[in-house]
């Protein structure tokens, strides 16, 4: 690559484009690296949204969230609910903090407002008892006025 000093003295350098491809494609691969990757004996975890409207609604729309911490606050993933109001998760045994949080639109869903209506409980997801199992939790949520975690249950899958 050939080098030359611009305006300012600083070394310019000429990058083809095969390069620069090459750079951005690396850069965007280890920008991926480091995002929670469960084990082999992880747990399916399904969380499911129920919305109560007696409250008001999200005027423009709202993108709702679930984030699963370690218990000492590092955020393992975060996850944006399915158009059902639903998440599937997978998640080693352990102990998990789960943060439910809306995000309403702002204008439209291209701009987000903050978080809001935010509700956290602590989770203890152990190993599954057989084929098909694994944890369901249940969130109710109120516009403008919160949510709750209602319910978490160890699912079985029936014959």
């Amino acid at each position: 690559m050939p080098a030359s000093r611009n305006f300012f003295g600083l070394v310019s350098v000429s990058v083809d484009m095969r390069t620069f491809t090459l750079l951005l494609v690396c850069a965007v691969t280890l920008s991926a690296c480091g995002g929670y990757s469960p084990g082999d004996d992880a747990v399916p975890v399904d969380v499911t949204q129920v919305w109560n409207f007696n409250e008001g609604i999200y005027a423009e729309g709202s993108y709702s969230y679930i984030r699963v911490e370690r218990p000492d606050g590092e955020s393992l993933l975060e996850e944006r609910f399915d158009e059902k109001d639903t998440a599937h998760l997978r998640l080693d045994p352990g102990t998990y903090r789960f943060v439910n949080f809306q995000r309403p639109c702002d204008g439209n869903c291209d701009s987000l407002d903050p978080p809001t209506d935010e509700c956290e409980r602590v989770i203890k997801v152990v190993s599954p008892s057989g084929p098909g199992s694994g944890i369901f939790i249940r969130i109710d949520v109120t516009p403008g006025e919160g949510c709750r975690f209602t319910k978490v249950a160890q699912m079985h899958e029936i014959d």
